[in-house]
């Protein structure tokens, strides 16, 4: 696999729910039907909010830090406690991506 080779990853939306020594906490987030740079908490069959445990010896998975908006304002009371990414801070190869 070469280095500049975008194709051979696979990039995921997360959100950082706890820090410690040995490990991060995370939730997986899923993009919003309908808008481009919306995200929410990616809902599984039974695992709705589910965190994972990423240890430090994986902390190579993370790649990109993008900045985040939380939303509180209503918007047809659907978009309230959720992710708007800054487009500005996307890795190119998720904003050319369907």
């Amino acid at each position: 696999m070469k280095g500049n080779n975008l194709e051979d990853f696979q990039y995921e939306i997360i959100e950082i729910v706890d820090v410690s020594d040995n490990y991060v906490d995370v939730r997986f987030l899923a993009l919003v039907k309908g808008f481009k740079y919306v995200y929410m908490a990616r809902v599984e069959e039974e695992e709705a909010d589910k965190v994972v445990k990423i240890y430090v010896s994986e902390h190579l998975r993370f790649c990109h830090q993008i900045p985040t908006f939380h939303l509180t304002e209503e918007r047809v009371g659907s978009l309230r406690g959720l992710w708007e990414l800054d487009p500005e801070g996307m890795p190119l190869y998720l904003l050319c991506s369907d």
